[in-house]
């Protein structure tokens, strides 16, 4: 089972990534997505959103 945390937020957002199996866990990928302070929110969230799809693809 592939189980993934996300931190929310508009100026940090962390996430962690772990696999399960077995009663054993192991991590796959954990880190931040920053964004700038000058940009608007939806520019942020738009941030957000093009990097979380990269990650979770490449998973």
């Amino acid at each position: 089972m592939r189980v993934i945390g996300i931190d929310p937020g508009t100026a940090i957002v962390g996430y962690g990534i772990i696999d399960y199996d077995k009663n054993k866990y192991s991590v796959v990928d954990y880190g931040v997505i920053l964004t700038s302070k000058d940009f608007n929110t939806e520019e942020r969230l738009e941030v957000i959103y093009n990097n979380m799809d990269k990650i979770l693809k490449k998973i």
